[in-house]
């Protein structure tokens, strides 16, 4: 059996629009096609949509699930600098510039991550004030890490967690496929 490729990552999302934005920012460009009800986003070998939860669930066959609780701090406006880093505690703020922006905590963890290799630890700094700028929620600012590498993990709207890694074991490929170094 030919072992089999996957092309497309579905996330369900409660906010068709909101996400649709959201991406756009965190990829720099436009999403190839709002066909149907479903935003689909070209990424290398593979392509991200964003699917209406209760569609998403209702295609499978499942009941969506209950919405999550939300932190006491998401109905919290909190002025904020695009892609800024707290003189105090290093951390990254979120937020698009000159607006304020909604704190909210993502406590329910899904069981999964999607993840970005990237080829240096400063490339992750750059990923990190990007992501924060366009409102990704900072779940762990980037660090070393136990295997040696570095890390941090940061969420969409929805609480998908996306991590961003470099590693000194990993390498790319010419057609910029991860593979372990030699």
């Amino acid at each position: 059996m030919k072992i089999p490729r996957m092309t497309v990552i579905t996330l369900g999302v409660s906010d068709l629009a909101r996400s649709t934005d959201f991406y756009r920012e965190i990829f720099s460009t436009p999403p190839i096609t709002q066909y149907e009800g479903v935003t689909f986003f070209p990424l290398p070998g593979v392509w991200l949509s964003l699917y209406p939860l209760e569609k998403l669930a209702e295609d499978i066959g499942i009941e969506a699930p209950a919405p999550q609780p939300e932190h006491p701090a998401a109905h919290s406006q909190t002025p904020l600098v695009e892609g800024a880093r707290s003189e105090a505690t290093g951390a990254y703020v979120a937020g698009r510039r000159g607006s304020t922006h909604s704190i909210s905590s993502h406590p329910v963890f899904r069981g999964f991550t999607l993840a970005y290799n990237a080829r240096s630890k400063e490339e992750i700094t750059s990923i990190f004030a990007h992501a924060a700028a366009a409102g990704a929620h900072i779940a762990k600012a980037p660090q070393d890490t136990f295997w040696g590498g570095h890390s941090g993990y940061f969420s969409d709207p929805d609480g998908h967690y996306w991590e961003v890694a470099w590693g000194p074991m990993f390498d790319f490929s010419e057609h910029g496929d991860l593979r372990f170094r030699d």
